[in-house]
């Protein structure tokens, strides 16, 4: 029996250095292959910088990059970091405002002037407003990127408003770059990375043959049976919302923050829910997600302003990037929701 038991006690941890060993092993991997991914991305960089240091916000604009996007669309960002013009830190008299948001803000595949924070810009200097509207859109962020952005690059140029445009992705994690390793799992690393590895393995054979066009929003479908901490990339709206849902959690932690952060700093916050362009505006299915953001929003204290309204009913294959076969918004888009955002807030009085 004591025989028998040295045995148990010896196998029980053999097997518990190997899983260790291979855990320590995987883990390993997984930072060199990040690596690799990391050099293979810079060699493409134009207008964007990493930044190493920081695995949650990933990366920022490169000062003075320029990009010609399908030999049309000029993208060039200023010497500060942002898609606009040079800009002096001291604002003097006028109310500044600065636009926080992923690639509808940024404006892919539109010119510089025709984004929304520029044509509301004009629309608000045509009042005889001093006022600058500056674009902080980065494409790719999602909401807690870019509440990092605030915090470590916008404060220093003392907004008086601050908006954040809102997307219904902004719940998921950002595909641009590659994700740091801590990201990819869970942003935690007190689980198995390789049993979470494998799972999704399991759930990748399990789906073979399911992925379509549409499978990433399908919102009926469950394309993930085997739960796994490994962070998605490519899920429903309904998934993203779910009220235990990592994402959705952040999400709501980080506009907490940002009005936190607007408090103390003495700047006014609105968060702007901007609709999926991808999406029937005759008959619009993510109405539930804006109603949803919209409730804690304003349960939270937060200016809330729905730009959905504007849209309600349209052709949205009329407001599309169509020339470039994008479902972004295209200049006409961008102007009506310039001119929404200047109808409320000059409503609720958010205007010098």
């Amino acid at each position: 029996m004591k025989l028998f038991k040295k045995e148990l006690l010896l196998l029980f941890l053999s097997l518990a250095f190997a899983s260790i060993l291979c855990e320590g092993l995987y883990r390993a991997y997984e930072f060199h292959f990040y690596r690799r991914q990391l050099r293979k991305f810079e060699k493409s960089l134009e207008i964007l910088r990493l930044a190493p240091k920081n695995p949650v916000l990933q990366y920022l604009l490169k000062p003075q990059g320029t990009f010609l996007l399908a030999g049309k669309v000029p993208y060039k960002i200023n010497k500060s970091g942002f898609r606009d013009n040079d800009f002096s830190v001291d604002k003097g008299s006028a109310h500044r405002i600065m636009v926080l948001g992923d690639s509808n803000t940024f404006g892919w595949g539109v010119t510089m002037e025709d984004t929304f924070p520029k044509v509301l810009e004009r629309q608000l200097r045509g009042r005889g407003l001093d006022v600058q509207v500056i674009n902080a859109g980065v494409y790719g962020y999602n909401t807690r990127q870019e509440v990092l952005f605030l915090k470590d690059e916008i404060l220093q140029y003392k907004p008086d408003l601050v908006i954040m445009a809102f997307h219904p992705n902004d719940t998921q994690v950002n595909g641009v770059s590659p994700n740091h390793p801590f990201i990819k799992n869970g942003e935690s690393y007190y689980h198995s990375w390789l049993l979470e590895f494998l799972k999704s393995r399991i759930n990748r054979q399990i789906n073979k043959g399911k992925r379509d066009a549409s499978w990433c929003t399908e919102k009926s479908g469950d394309f993930f049976p085997i739960k796994v901490r490994l962070a998605n990339f490519c899920i429903s709206y309904e998934q993203g919302f779910a009220d235990d849902y990592p994402g959705w959690i952040r999400c709501k932690e980080s506009l907490l923050e940002a009005q936190r952060i607007s408090e103390k700093e003495g700047f006014a916050f609105v968060l702007a829910l901007l609709p999926d362009f991808a999406s029937d505006f005759a008959d619009y299915d993510l109405a539930w997600v804006h109603e949803k953001v919209r409730k804690f929003a304003e349960g939270s204290g937060i200016r809330t302003i729905d730009l959905y309204q504007y849209f309600e009913g349209m052709d949205h294959t009329s407001l599309q990037n169509t020339e470039l076969q994008d479902t972004h918004p295209n200049s006409r888009a961008h102007a009506i929701i310039a001119a929404g955002l200047s109808s409320e807030l000059q409503e609720r009085g958010l205007l010098k």
